[in-house]
């Protein structure tokens, strides 16, 4: 089990599968999207029906799904992005990098964007929000209270 911040990440082996599985606990979680999350990729005429706007556009739709009545707070809230583990690591790698700050691509606020724009259709009105992004087994975005 490891903790970040005030959220508890609770992770076991499945022996059979030999594949992480997750479960987020903690008493200031507001939402828990079930999606992994993707940066905004830069939309031009030319890349609208891309692989990877076709992608982009599927999460939108992963989100909306999940989104039901949640409503995202002006402020005082914290995203977290926990992107997914490659699948050629070792099992003893992963272990060692959950909950691990992720420090690779996609940037932060490409991250933040297309979860901004998927969840929201007018997003000006947020003015305060802490962005978080970390190593999972599966990939999952968390909103949580500050």
């Amino acid at each position: 089990m490891i903790c970040y911040r005030d959220i508890t990440f609770c992770y076991y082996l499945d022996c059979k599968n030999k594949e992480c599985k997750r479960r987020f606990e903690g008493q200031n979680i507001m939402k828990t999207f079930e999606v992994n999350p993707i940066g905004k990729p830069r939309m031009n005429r030319g890349s609208v029906h891309s692989k990877v706007a076709k992608k982009y556009w599927a999460y939108k739709d992963a989100i909306q799904l999940q989104k039901r009545t949640f409503e995202l707070p002006e402020s005082d809230f914290q995203v977290v992005f926990v992107l997914q583990m490659p699948k050629s690591w070792s099992n003893k790698k992963k272990e060692k990098m959950v909950g691990q700050k992720h420090q690779q691509t996609p940037d932060i606020d490409n991250l933040a964007k297309a979860f901004f724009d998927a969840l929201l259709k007018e997003d000006s009105h947020i003015w305060d929000c802490r962005l978080t992004k970390v190593w999972g087994c599966e990939g999952a975005i968390i909103i949580n209270k500050l």
